[in-house]
């Protein structure tokens, strides 16, 4: 009977896991599952910075619809060029139509339609991770700038935004006139 409990007890022994087989097994797993978070890390980091940049497109796609539509309904321009008390803005006027208005204010571009001191309507344009936006007025053309942010990283390797309109009607459209060079 006692050859039976040496050789039952021999296969227990043999058949169980030792302390450095344990320690190696418990280190592979916590490996594994830090290369796991640090993975899921950087996924929701790319999550924040392409919702962050989709927001920003889609801004700035209403804003380049709406400016441009602005400028071609518009008869005069006036560019105010940025000072300490004020970063710029841009004012269109229309005959028979509420004067509209581009301020630039603190990360955001405004649009205001006004008569006088009566506003009509007013709308935000968020441009939070973009650069403060410029008006330059190029003969007949107005254009609008609103370049990148630099960050810790250094300048931006994508460009900016550039939106270029023609005062009184876009004359790209027209046909030209007989005789008449065209643009």
């Amino acid at each position: 009977m006692k050859t039976r409990r040496s050789w039952a007890s021999r296969r227990l022994r043999l058949a169980g896991v030792s302390l450095i087989e344990m320690v190696l097994i418990i280190a592979s797993i916590t490996v594994v599952l830090s290369v796991c978070g640090t993975f899921l890390h950087l996924l929701v980091k790319l999550d924040r910075g392409g919702r962050n940049a989709m927001r920003d497109t889609q801004a700035v796609a209403r804003l380049a619809q709406q400016f441009r539509g602005d400028v071609r309904a518009a008869s005069a321009a006036k560019v105010v060029a940025p000072d300490e008390k004020s970063p710029g803005r841009l004012e269109l006027t229309t005959e028979g139509r509420p004067t509209v208005t581009y301020p630039v204010e603190s990360g955001s571009l405004l649009r205001t339609e006004s008569d006088g001191a009566k506003v009509h309507r007013r709308e935000a344009y968020l441009v939070e991770n973009l650069a403060s936006p410029r008006f330059e007025r190029l003969d007949d053309r107005l254009v609008l700038t609103i370049p990148r942010r630099a960050d810790a990283a250094g300048p931006s390797l994508r460009p900016g935004y550039r939106v270029e309109a023609l005062l009184g009607k876009d004359r790209r459209l027209e046909t030209p006139a007989k005789g008449e060079a065209s643009r």
